[in-house]
């Protein structure tokens, strides 16, 4: 042996040859590895079939094409990859509903994405590691609103099965309706009997990187609103939005009132830009004359402490001020303050939830 062979031999890139009998360990361990991972897919596949009859009152047989699939996974991925690709059979939920549902592992998702409801199916239904459901089934309608003659942007419907009120909610400037965050808000406020319509501003519906002028954002906030009310019929409308669609909102309102609103809600209010405190962008809040919640992070650079204090004094009763603790403008929060992302989103969401049930009962 060569000393250059002899120093890849000690660095490790060259082993023994296993000797026969360590053949055949191994091969006895991949084989109660296979079997191990395909009964737990065998597992999972009668787990979701007790869902789905339990849905629907009658048992559903299981579906060739979803147990070759899942099959096919334990023998790359494992259990884990398995569990992560497999999606149930097909259930008929309503005559109109053909799509099969999808089933989530809470366990396997984290974040925002963990929070959000998937919105590629009609129906969806989150599961337990257990298989136990979690939550009723929820309807997103795909809408187009027409803001002027030449001019349409899409908007995403999500209502619960008893909506209570409407949340007309704008996105922020650099991320549109679809964002993970808009996802997680609109799932989690179904989940308290909050109905809400998403919205495209047309510069992002275009693909652009430059918002539009603040005339054509407060057409495109009144005409959502107007929507959200054709749509909704007599549910109290709020409107509101993710900073840049906060702060076109809360314009358009104070240069005319929008019809049937009772309340706007900001989640981060965008004071300032970042490094330049002032609060010039909220000198036209006093002009809403309803009812506003804001929600800020208190390590939010465009909204300091030091300068959102004074506005709040200054409207008076008319403002709610709830402070996410070690959040920033994006809601996210330290590692070393032992909280995480979904703690900051659900204290959003039941301050949004118990600031519109309070307004109702007229506290």
């Amino acid at each position: 042996m060569t000393m250059n062979s002899c120093a890849r031999h000690r660095r490790g890139r060259l082993r023994a040859p296993a000797t026969p009998s360590q053949r055949s360990a191994q091969g006895r361990r991949r084989r109660a590895a296979r079997a191990e991972h395909a009964q737990r897919a065998q597992g999972l596949e009668r787990e979701n079939e007790g869902v789905a009859s339990g849905l629907t009152g009658k048992p559903t047989p299981p579906s060739k094409a979803s147990t070759i699939g899942c099959l096919a996974a334990t023998r790359h991925g494992g259990p884990r990859a398995a569990q992560a690709v497999f999606r149930p059979p097909r259930v008929d939920f309503h005559a109109k509903v053909r799509r099969a549902c999808e089933v989530i592992p809470l366990r396997r998702t984290k974040g925002y994405q963990g929070l959000a409801l998937q919105q590629r199916s009609r129906i969806t239904i989150r599961v337990s590691r257990h298989g136990c459901l979690n939550e009723l089934t929820m309807k997103t309608e795909r809408l187009t609103i027409p803001v002027t003659s030449d001019i349409a942007v899409s908007a995403l419907a999500l209502a619960p099965a008893d909506p209570d009120a409407c949340f007309v909610f704008a996105h922020g400037a650099g991320a549109g309706m679809t964002h993970p965050f808009m996802e997680t808000v609109a799932a989690g406020l179904a989940k308290r009997r909050i109905a809400t319509l998403r919205y495209q501003f047309p510069y992002m519906e275009r693909g652009s990187r430059r918002t539009d002028s603040p005339a054509l954002a407060h057409a495109t906030v009144r005409a959502a609103v107007q929507r959200a009310h054709a749509h909704f019929g007599p549910l109290r409308l709020f409107a509101g939005g993710k900073s840049f669609g906060g702060r076109m909102t809360s314009q358009a309102q104070a240069l005319d009132p929008l019809p049937d609103v009772q309340g706007l809600v900001f989640l981060g209010f965008p004071l300032h830009p970042a490094g330049k405190p002032s609060n010039i962008r909220a000198e036209h809040l006093t002009e809403t004359r309803v009812p506003l919640l804001f929600i800020q992070g208190t390590r939010d650079k465009l909204a300091e402490q030091d300068q959102l204090h004074p506005v709040r004094r200054r409207l008076g009763p008319q403002a709610t001020v709830m402070e996410i603790d070690g959040a920033d403008h994006g809601f996210g929060v330290l590692r070393r303050d032992g909280r995480s992302v979904e703690d900051a989103i659900e204290e959003v969401l039941n301050s949004v939830a118990v600031w519109i049930s309070a307004w109702r009962l007229g506290v």
